[in-house]
């Protein structure tokens, strides 16, 4: 069975403007054309607005997925989704493929 990379929130605390400046031109040889989940799109942007919509996926950049980020987050919504995620730091003692849900 192939693994599938699952959405689970858009993180944006944590991330200053200046550091989001610093990597974006790190990013750009990664960046790839397709969206790499299979959860998405949803159909609404949900009552907090965490969902993925088609429309708002139309203005994503996509990359492939070879980081793992360390997220510290409230909870699991019934929607499968993080709730208040923050970004906490890059994790390099593991592999994007090793990722599973904790």
């Amino acid at each position: 069975m192939r693994c599938q990379l699952i959405y689970a929130a858009n993180v944006r605390a944590g991330l200053s403007g200046e550091f989001r400046r610093a990597l974006l031109p790190h990013f750009e040889a990664f960046q790839i054309a397709r969206c790499p989940f299979s959860n998405v799109p949803d159909r609404t942007e949900g009552r907090w607005g965490e969902g993925l919509t088609t429309a708002r996926m139309s203005a994503c950049r996509w990359l492939d997925p070879f980081l793992v980020a360390r997220i510290e987050f409230l909870e699991w919504t019934l929607d499968n989704r993080l709730r208040h995620p923050r970004f906490a730091g890059i994790r390099s003692d593991k592999d994007a493929t090793e990722v599973m849900r904790e």
